[in-house]
């Protein structure tokens, strides 16, 4: 029996880019044969953006390999549209991780408060 696929998909928050993955994807790719880094500025949403056509975006990547166990992976706003993916699409999605403060340069205090958290 073969193991399954796991994809990731990347999702930042407002006012980052895909560049906010960068330092990371390396650490992934060794647990997935595929890694999406979704821009929320590039494409469709140059005219504004839109949860519904964010929706059908992230429904199209994970329909080209719906045999794959997706996890989303969401910093701030991209937090947001992972659960609101999960809760339209909850068959489609096998697991989340949101990450809900800066990934890098986080003063002690905030470390401190997101270690609590967790």
């Amino acid at each position: 029996m073969s193991q399954p696929k796991v994809s990731f998909i990347f999702i930042h928050g407002f006012c980052f880019g895909p560049s906010l993955w960068s330092d990371m994807l390396p650490f992934f790719r060794g647990y997935s044969d595929q890694l999406v880094n979704y821009s929320l500025y590039t494409g469709s949403h140059l005219n504004g953006f839109s949860v519904d056509h964010t929706m059908q975006e992230l429904c199209a990547i994970v329909q080209q390999n719906p045999d794959r166990k997706w996890i989303l992976v969401g910093h701030s706003l991209g937090g947001y549209l992972s659960l609101e993916m999960i809760h339209r699409h909850r068959e489609l999605i096998s697991g989340c991780i949101l990450i809900n403060s800066h990934l890098r340069n986080d003063t002690k205090k905030k470390q401190k408060i997101r270690d609590k958290q967790i």
